[in-house]
């Protein structure tokens, strides 16, 4: 399981490691294979690698191969909800997607903490520390 975030957190929230230009091929790969026009929001990392993007009306998540993962109407999200969730506990963040046990979580990213929050209920399902503190 540690293994797990560690991964996610150096292939998703650290710019650094991000490559922008697989990033470019697998989502014109993912436009290509789905005559689609979409804008990338991220990549990360679980069994494999998944990125999220949307176009005007629709979130799609799907793999390095430019396959289909998920896709849900962006009507279907409520982001003032998650946004009134991470304001509760962040100055500053920003909200993004993934997949967690087959699901789809928004996931709260700042700089201290990652939080995964079911789309559906809005329970948060993981926290993702950064950095070590000592309370």
């Amino acid at each position: 399981m540690f293994l797990l975030f560690f991964n996610y957190y150096y292939v998703f929230v650290s710019p650094k490691m991000i490559e922008v230009k697989e990033v470019k091929n697998v989502v014109s790969l993912f436009e290509s294979n789905h005559k689609k026009q979409v804008d990338f929001n991220s990549r990360y990392f679980s069994d494999k690698t998944y990125y999220s993007a949307t176009d005007d009306n629709t979130l799609y998540l799907f793999d390095e191969e430019g396959k289909l993962v998920l896709e849900t109407p962006l009507t279907d999200l409520d982001l003032d909800r998650i946004d009134t969730i991470a304001s509760e506990t962040l100055s500053e963040y920003s909200i993004s997607f993934a997949m967690v046990d087959k699901k789809l979580v928004y996931v709260i990213v700042s700089d201290s903490v990652d939080m995964f929050v079911d789309a559906e209920s809005f329970e948060v399902v993981l926290t993702f520390r950064k950095g070590v503190k000592h309370d």
